[in-house]
């Protein structure tokens, strides 16, 4: 739970900072006309293996269940395992 009240911390930092006063481009030539208003947050955190094994099949899916519900619930991060991060980004560089 601490990670994620960190990530809407910083979200909320974040938010704050690019609300206030004017930013410009990085050589300093042109004000920056977009704002960023809910940040896309991703947590990444673990790995599947933490499911398995576990005293039974059921306790596994239920491990497994409880975690997919648990991410879904916290609508405004993203939060996903290592495991999965590793295979988009293999997806991704086979796709290419």
């Amino acid at each position: 739970m601490s990670a994620i009240s960190q990530a809407i911390e910083q979200k909320a930092e974040w938010l704050a900072f690019a609300q206030s006063g004017e930013h410009f481009d990085r050589n300093g030539g042109s004000l920056l006309e977009a704002r960023t208003r809910n940040a896309k947050t991703i947590l990444v955190i673990g790995s599947r293996d933490e499911f398995t094994p576990s005293r039974s099949a059921r306790d596994t899916r239920l491990m497994r269940d409880t975690f997919e519900l648990f991410s879904l619930e916290t609508r405004t991060i993203d939060i996903v395992t290592f495991d999965k991060v590793f295979d988009r980004a293999r997806f991704i560089t086979r796709s290419v």
